[in-house]
């Protein structure tokens, strides 16, 4: 099983490429690597069931809706409730490389190494990058 540490710093690297100059700051890494750490806090959900490690928030399902949610925020409404507190252009840009972090350092290295349960909860499977 790979550590969070590993999971972290893939993800500080991902964001690292992908943020731009005028976005990237300590805060906006640490807010999008975030999420990659959380993603970890499933292993305590064997109490009920163990099934759910790698299954709750291992899968793309839950990101991609809220990725969605955040794009349509900052994008497509006029009044934006992300842009009373950030500028919607840091938002989006903060929000997609979390994004990507989330699904290549957070999912893909379990998904590479032990299995995830990609696409729970609509299909319950175990799936493993092996060859």
């Amino acid at each position: 099983m790979v550590s969070t540490v590993v999971h972290v710093s893939v993800a500080v690297l991902i964001c690292c490429a992908l943020l731009p100059d005028d976005v990237f700051s300590l805060k906006s890494l640490i807010i999008a690597v975030t999420p990659v750490a959380l993603l970890d806090v499933d292993a305590f959900f064997f109490i009920i069931s163990e099934g759910l490690h790698r299954a709750l928030f291992h899968n793309i399902l839950i990101p991609t809706i809220v990725i969605a949610l955040i794009i349509y925020d900052t994008v497509v409404r006029e009044s934006s409730y992300i842009s009373r507190f950030v500028d919607p252009r840091y938002a989006s840009s903060i929000a997609i490389a979390s994004y990507v972090s989330i699904i290549f350092a957070g999912i893909g290295l379990d998904f590479s190494d032990t299995g995830v349960n990609i696409f729970w909860p609509l299909y319950d499977q175990f799936y493993t990058l092996e060859g």
